[in-house]
């Protein structure tokens, strides 16, 4: 850090190509590139990631969620989840766009970047090691086991360097502001906030409350970046879901954008945004419970022992469910949890009948039980977390729009006792109101 010099092999790279799931093999657009540096290139700008950790927050606007400390991934989806429910709601117009970046990752101009370490004023010497560490960069690409010649890397972050999601969320940043403080870009109105941008790293979600003029400008701020930062937006790749728009206002959509209309859902983040907000169930938990109950058919005959269900129940579709308990602020029917967890502790069995207690069934392993996961149980423990955020971080942008969103009045709910048959009262999310 005191001579701003690193060694010539931190320069070098040997990019690994991984193929995306479900793609054609024949087309190099299906491939992800994995750089691969040296063990000391990783150790040093996983500190100097670590460092830059504390002061990202400061500098990075609240609409950025992605690897930002303390910000979540559920967070953005949240905030789409809960226009969608205000504008469903109160019958306002609202226009939501995400944008598809082409490359996102490997498109970023070195010198646009250099320049914005500097303007971020992230310190004299962080500059010029970012800047040493991202000059002259070459390397080979490993393709069926042969390395290519050398190429120059004059563009793009290292997928794989703990430095690089840090960059992309700084490099991404400029275009937030531009969108935040462009007048003619009208975002949504809830209460006093403007709502114009959700973005977790290269997932972009604009939010428009007035449509035409507010695209065209949009469409200029969003070329006039990528001519300085090397970001570009593939258009015609974009996606959009609306409420309450006519249908001449949904056609000047497309003449200026060029996207397809009449689209029912938006993948984001890993959920089904559904354009009729009744939809999250259907479209996000019994399409899982389908999966899952494909799934174990084939690995019910593969394993037969109850040890090894269990584990598989633990590492492979707990998780499943739990991202969805702590994203989708949704009321699931106990009865539908029940079905869930009768069903699950049928195939762990491996019996048409229950024959173990539920005492024993979910007990702690340290008190001679099995220790199987309620699905029941982790989705209010999930639920009740949230309400504890509501509470200790009431001043964080999301928290303000959800609030907004359903109408929240402070109450005393955390300060008393809560138990379990209560749950079902409570009313945390946009949905819970609404199914």
């Amino acid at each position: 850090m005191e001579k701003q010099n690193v060694p010539n092999t931190w320069k070098f790279s040997e990019i690994l190509t991984i193929l995306k799931p479900n793609k054609d093999e024949t087309d190099p657009n299906s491939y992800r590139p994995i750089s691969l540096s040296n063990v000391d290139y990783k150790i040093f700008t996983k500190i100097l990631a670590k460092r830059l950790r504390d002061i990202i927050p400061d500098i990075i606007n609240e609409d950025q969620y992605g690897f930002v400390k303390n910000r979540k991934l559920a967070d953005p989806i949240r905030n789409i989840l809960n226009i969608l429910n205000h504008a469903t709601e109160k019958k306002s117009k609202v226009l939501i766009l995400k944008l598809d970046f082409c490359k996102a990752f490997d498109s970023i101009d070195h010198k646009y970047l250099n320049r914005l370490c500097e303007e971020c004023n992230m310190g004299g010497k962080v500059c010029k090691v970012i800047k040493e560490l991202y000059s002259e960069n070459k390397a080979t690409i490993l393709v069926n086991g042969t390395q290519t010649r050398q190429i120059n890397i004059n563009r793009g972050t290292k997928q794989g360097c703990p430095l690089s999601p840090a960059l992309f969320s700084l490099a991404i940043e400029p275009l937030a502001n531009l969108v935040r403080n462009n007048p003619v870009i009208k975002g949504y109105k809830m209460g006093k906030e403007d709502i114009k941008i959700n973005l977790y790293a290269d997932d972009v979600m604009i939010i428009l409350g007035e449509v035409e003029e507010s695209l065209q400008s949009l469409v200029k701020t969003v070329k006039d970046f990528g001519k300085t930062s090397g970001l570009t937006i593939n258009l015609g790749k974009s996606e959009i879901l609306h409420k309450n728009l006519t249908w001449e206002e949904l056609k000047k959509v497309q003449n200026i954008m060029g996207v397809k209309l009449g689209k029912k859902k938006m993948k984001y983040l890993g959920v089904d945004i559904p354009k009729n907000i009744n939809n999250i169930i259907q479209m996000n938990y019994n399409h899982l419970w389908k999966n899952i109950s494909k799934q174990i058919i084939t690995w019910g005959k593969k394993f037969r022992d109850i040890s090894t269900r269990l584990k598989i129940y633990k590492m492979k579709i707990l998780p499943k469910f739990l991202f969805l308990f702590q994203t989708l602020p949704v009321n699931i029917p106990t009865n539908l949890l029940k079905k869930w967890d009768n069903s699950m502790k049928q195939w762990v069995v491996g019996g048409n009948k229950n024959r173990i207690a539920n005492f024993l069934y979910y007990s702690k392993q340290e008190m001679g039980s099995w220790g199987a996961p309620s699905l029941g149980i982790y989705y209010e423990a999930s639920q009740l977390a949230r309400l504890l955020e509501f509470e200790l971080e009431g001043s964080k942008k999301w928290v303000q729009t959800e609030k907004e969103a359903n109408n929240w009045q402070r109450g005393t709910l955390l300060g008393e006792r809560i138990d379990r048959k209560d749950l079902k009262n409570l009313k945390a999310g946009p949905c819970f109101s609404m199914l």
